[in-house]
C-alpha cells in the first residue's frame, strides 16, 4: 500500500490504517465513519466506493463515507469498483446516475499505472508465484482505462 501511494504522490506516513478484515466493513460501519469524520473538514472531497456496487464491504464504506461527510459539510463522489462486472450498461435501472467521466492526463495514468503494479499478489506477479492472478483479464482491462467514472 505504501508504495502504490508513493506512486501516487501520496506521504505514505499519511495512510491511518483502521484494521478493519476483509468481509467486516458492515459492522465496524460506525467506528468507520467516525474515523474518517475526524480527518475531514467542511469543503474537503471524499472518493469512495459506489453505494451500490454489490459488494458489501464497497457499500458499508460508502455508507460510512456519507454519514461521515454530511456531519462536517465535506462532499463526497462515489466509483464503481465490482459494478462494472455485473452492471448492465444499457438497463436504466442500473444506470450510474450522476456519473461523470474524469479523463486522466498522461502523467495521472502512468502513476495509476505504477501504483496498479505494486499489488503484485493481485496480478499474478508475487513470489513466490501464486497459481494465477486474482484479478482476471478484464478487469485488469478496466484499470488500464485513461478515465475514472464518478457518482457524484
Amino acid at each position: 500500500m505504501a508504495a502504490a501511494a508513493q506512486c501516487l504522490g501520496v506521504d505514505a506516513t499519511a495512510i491511518c490504517r483502521l484494521q478493519i478484515a476483509d468481509g467486516q466493513v458492515g459492522p465496524r460501519e460506525c467506528v468507520l465513519a467516525e474515523r474518517i469524520q475526524a480527518h475531514l473538514q467542511p469543503g474537503d472531497l471524499v472518493l469512495t466506493t459506489w453505494r451500490h456496487d454489490g459488494h458489501p464491504d464497497h457499500e458499508a464504506a460508502a455508507r460510512a463515507v456519507r454519514r461521515a461527510v454530511a456531519a462536517c459539510a465535506a462532499r463526497v463522489a462515489e466509483f464503481p469498483v465490482w459494478a462494472w462486472h455485473w452492471m448492465d450498461a444499457d438497463a436504466p435501472q442500473q444506470a450510474l446516475h450522476g456519473a461523470v467521466r474524469y479523463t486522466l492526463d498522461a502523467a495521472d495514468w502512468q502513476a495509476k499505472q505504477q501504483a496498479l503494479r505494486c499489488f503484485a499478489s493481485q496480478l499474478g506477479a508475487a513470489q513466490p508465484a501464486v497459481p494465477a492472478p486474482i484479478l482476471p483479464p478484464q478487469v485488469l482491462q478496466r484499470f488500464a482505462r485513461r478515465f475514472e467514472v464518478f457518482v457524484a
